[in-house]
């Protein structure tokens, strides 16, 4: 059945008529979409030819017969579409951040963290695209990397090492699209290793400012003297050595009271695992008030909108503390709990790991990744209350 202007003007929408030799018209509204079927090794496949009436009918005639002659060859049409699509695409970029910037629309997806995306396009285009835009990506050398971090290596390290880092895997993206051909330049072994210090001998690694943990006790009565969301939030905070974008998160679907425990999902866990953390009296204390206040899902909802409280609000409670408490941070309890394990309690250095949601060795997980060693944790988070609330 041949397909002509007038059939397609006819042909009523949602339907679909076939041309012959494998090519299909579908009809969508006043216009339409081409598709060409075929079978190859013992499958069948369509692929997309284009809309009508941008491409014509002998315009989709003529596509038909391309993928007929390609499958005459032992060609797949789909396969040989796709690597079109690559060099047409490959053509366009010329530049590393034209290469950066690709990179990054592919991965955006797998990247959770919202500063993390934001950090990895402003940290290019801060220190690399004006030194690498210079030149077209299969002329950059190893001296042009250099050029790039050679001004922050030792004022910004870790801020070098990523930007390392990442141009790495842009360079190893040009590789594998064919767009560079030499070793990768931005790799640190056998390569930068030799042009610069050992980050991790320049850089002293800045911890989270921890609250010693016999302090804790005292800081903690002052806090019940406070009524405020973000007091309440803090001190679930500490009750479950949480973090705080999972404090601030927290839903009451993700609460069995009757269990006592907290579920939070993967997709809020650093490293996208699912992890339960039992709750101690003190902990279900204050979620069941939390629940009697408010009827919303979110725990510590802002009073603005949907979403939870600042993520700055426990931060400035601590500041506005007392001089003795102000220059400690809500992350550090998590250290201040670690201490307290290690100091005052016989406790598996791994059950204390698990508390904490820390991603252990992978030889480490072999051993106890079996089990989340959830009832060994209930002793440990209900003795860390008995601690704080004393």
């Amino acid at each position: 059945m041949n397909i002509t202007k007038n059939k397609i003007k006819q042909l009523k929408t949602g339907k679909k008529i076939h041309d012959g030799r494998g090519l299909y018209f579908f009809k969508k509204g006043d216009k339409g979409r081409w598709s060409f079927r075929y079978q190859r090794d013992g499958r069948c496949h369509e692929m997309g030819c284009g809309t009508y009436p941008e491409i014509s009918i002998f315009m989709a005639r003529e596509k038909r017969e391309a993928y007929k002659k390609m499958l005459s060859c032992g060609l797949d049409p789909i396969t040989e579409k796709r690597k079109e699509a690559i060099k047409r695409k490959t053509i366009t970029m010329n530049r590393f951040s034209d290469l950066a910037k690709d990179f990054i629309e592919e991965k955006q997806f797998e990247w959770r963290n919202i500063k993390h995306r934001k950090q990895w396009g402003s940290t290019l285009e801060t220190y690399a695209y004006k030194i690498l835009d210079a030149k077209p990506i299969e002329d950059i050398e190893v001296q042009d990397i250099i050029r790039v971090l050679k001004p922050i290596w030792v004022k910004k390290t870790v801020t070098a090492q990523r930007v390392m880092q990442r141009i790495a895997k842009v360079m190893g993206k040009g590789k594998s699209l064919g767009l560079y051909h030499k070793d990768n330049p931005a790799i640190w072994k056998g390569n930068l290793e030799f042009h610069f210090g050992d980050p991790f001998k320049i850089n002293t690694v800045r911890h989270h400012p921890a609250m010693p943990y016999k302090v804790l006790p005292a800081f903690y009565k002052l806090l019940l003297q406070n009524t405020t969301l973000s007091s309440y939030a803090l001190r679930l905070l500490i009750l479950t050595v949480a973090r705080t974008n999972e404090i601030l998160g927290a839903r009451r679907d993700e609460i069995d009271l009757q269990e006592r425990r907290w579920t939070v999902p993967a997709h809020r866990m650093k490293a996208n695992r699912e992890h339960k953390v039992p709750l101690s009296d003190t902990a279900i204390d204050i979620i069941k008030l939390r629940m009697r206040e408010s009827n919303k899902d979110l725990l510590f909802p802002s009073v603005i909108g949907k979403k939870h409280i600042s993520n700055m609000a426990m931060l400035q409670l601590m500041r506005r503390a007392s001089s003795l408490y102000n220059k400690y941070v809500p992350h550090g309890f998590r250290s201040t709990f670690r201490d307290w394990a290690a100091e005052t309690g016989n406790y598996d250095q791994n059950v204390v790991e698990f508390c904490m949601a820390h991603k252990l060795h992978s030889r480490v997980e072999g051993a106890y990744m079996r089990s989340d060693l959830y009832y060994k944790r209930v002793q440990i988070m209900n003795d860390w209350q008995n601690w704080i609330v004393n």
